[in-house]
Formats: structure tokens, C-alpha cells, sequence
């Protein structure tokens, strides 16, 4: 999918989704769980980091638009 394409409040909400599951990796992390049933906890905590990058990317070229 074009990412900018989604509605920003969709992508508000992905973007939040994705901080707060960083903060549950590296907690994970911390404890030294390093799996989970979907996969490793470090894979997912640099896929969560590479979509806020981009995520947050995409809000800051729409405000410097002026599409909200």
C-alpha cells in the first residue's frame, strides 16, 4: 500500500501503536526475552523503529503542505 495514501488519522494511530510496542520490545528486552510466539523481539522492535521512521516522515511532509 502507498503510504500516502492512508488517512493521517490512521496513520496517527499506527504511529502511536508502534512507539508503545517499542517500549514493550525493549522491556521484553531488558528481561531477556528475546522470542515471542511471532518471532524474535529484536526483529520486531527494528521493524517498529523502521515504521516510525517512515511514519513520521510521511506527517512531516504532509504538515509542510499544509495537509492535515
Amino acid at each position: 500500500m502507498d503510504i500516502t495514501t492512508i488517512p493521517t488519522s490512521t496513520l496517527e494511530t499506527d504511529l502511536q501503536e508502534s512507539k508503545d510496542d517499542i517500549s514493550t520490545c525493549e522491556v521484553a528486552l531488558s528481561f531477556g526475552v528475546t522470542t515471542y510466539s511471532g518471532g524474535l523481539v529484536q526483529e520486531r522492535l527494528d521493524d517498529n523503529k523502521h515504521f516510525v521512521k517512515v511514519i513520521s516522515e510521511e506527517l512531516d511532509r504532509r504538515i509542510k503542505e499544509g495537509r492535515n
